[in-house]
């Protein structure tokens, strides 16, 4: 069999290094690499330029992966952004529904309360409160005034919450029948109103037995 050139090698080795020439073509070049140095120094350079990308090439891989490192940063910075956002959001929205419903409290509404005298003695009154729509009082505060008035007041938050179970509030409380002003002087208890002075609602007078 008649040898073969390194001319025609060198033909056949680009279609051998992408591994697109016949099985009879690529036999024919390996028996001659087996042999030929400078023919298997040709191939390994063909399969370096191969493997390597031109300049051009190499300046847009490395433009690309530079795009894709700034779409990470700014991904990465606008997630964070927003999720900073929502949490300041969600502590908004949650910090205001507590003030509305917890700190920030406003009296419970005469036309939703009930009240009943229990019962009168010498010393004291007693008198059971009942709120109607199911919603939950928050504070109970009382005011003595010089001429004998005591004042009760329940306080709900701005936004009423449910009591739970679907049960109205209610409560019971014993009035000494002896007040003490801030300055400490004692006075005889006259009236009982549920509200503040300028809008309440008599519940018991002295010379009243009931409401």
């Amino acid at each position: 069999m008649e040898k073969i050139t390194c001319e025609v090698i060198s033909d056949l080795l680009p279609l051998y290094c992408d591994g697109v020439c016949s099985q009879d073509s690529r036999r024919l070049v390996q028996e001659h690499l087996e042999d030929c140095p400078g023919c298997r120094e040709l191939l390994r350079q063909m399969k370096e330029e191969c493997l390597l990308p031109d300049g051009e090439e190499r300046k847009k891989e490395a433009a690309v992966k530079e795009l894709a490192s700034v779409w990470k940063k700014t991904v990465k910075r606008y997630f964070m952004r927003g999720v900073l956002i929502t949490l300041c959001a969600c502590a908004l929205l949650g910090g205001g529904f507590w003030l509305l419903t917890r700190l920030w409290q406003v009296m419970v509404p005469a036309e939703k309360m009930e009240f009943s005298v229990e019962a009168v003695t010498e010393q004291s009154v007693e008198i059971s409160l009942q709120v109607l729509d199911g919603k939950k009082v928050l504070s109970q505060s009382q005011r003595i005034t010089e001429d004998g008035k005591y004042y009760i007041l329940m306080k709900r938050g701005v936004i009423a919450t449910e009591n739970g179970a679907g049960e109205n509030w209610e409560s019971t409380v014993s009035i000494s029948r002896t007040g003490t002003l801030e300055s400490g002087e004692k006075i005889p208890i006259r009236e009982i109103y549920y509200g503040t002075e300028g809008n309440c609602i008599l519940i018991w007078k002295a010379d009243d037995q009931q409401h």
